[in-house]
């Protein structure tokens, strides 16, 4: 609950700043984000190997959603969960930042279609590890990058959907959590030290256009 209140006073914030602002435009909505990993532990044991479903859902912030103009920055704050396929591993839940970096390659007053890099930061809190009788208590941090193509499709008047999906050539997580009995005594402690590649993440965004956010004004 306090990421979840951290995330919304950065977000109105942000928005609150950029509205004050005549001559800035920009467009602000929620995501809601599915993806796919397979970790691969660095350990000799594999106690983390195995496929991922990660499940985010959050509030989102573009500088360029209609505009006829080459760039736009994406911002993705969401609460994200990453959860083993199967019994194996562990469960992980906090906060991830989603950075993309887009460049138009075709835009019309309906349509715009972007690509660039993406790059993603991840803050987790929790650490569960099911069907084992035990409590956890830990925490990890990851980091992922790779190409991101999205398209916007621009409804009269303030609203677009959009659509945007990346290929991660590259990432890893780390951290470490306890094992504990019931009575909270400690009775061994686990890393958390994985890569993954080829990973796929698809978002879906509802947005709202502010200021001048639109094709015909620059």
């Amino acid at each position: 609950m306090k990421y979840k209140n951290k995330l919304y006073s950065v977000i109105m914030a942000l928005a609150c700043t950029l509205w004050a602002s005549d001559i800035f435009a920009f467009g602000m909505g929620v995501a809601v984000m599915q993806g796919s990993e397979t970790w691969e532990d660095n350990y000799f044991i594999t106690q983390h190997d195995g496929d991922r479903d990660i499940k985010s859902f959050g509030l989102v912030l573009d500088t360029n959603i209609a505009k006829d103009s080459l760039f736009n920055y994406r911002l993705t704050i969401a609460r994200e969960d990453n959860e083993t396929s199967n019994d194996i591993g562990v469960n992980l839940e906090g906060i991830a930042f989603t950075h993309d970096f887009g460049f138009a390659v075709f835009r019309s007053p309906v349509v715009k279609l972007w690509l660039g890099p993406q790059l993603k930061f991840g803050f987790y809190d929790t650490v569960r590890k099911d069907n084992t009788g035990f409590n956890t208590d830990g925490g990890a941090i990851g980091w992922g990058f790779g190409p991101v193509i999205g398209i916007n499709v621009h409804l009269p008047k303030v609203v677009t959907f959009s659509a945007s999906f990346a290929y991660h050539l590259a990432g890893f997580y780390a951290g470490d959590y306890d094992l504990d009995n019931n009575d909270g005594s400690t009775i061994g402690n686990s890393d958390i030290d994985v890569d993954y590649s080829g990973s796929t993440y698809l978002n879906l965004s509802l947005l709202f256009r502010f200021g001048a956010d639109n094709y015909s004004k620059r």
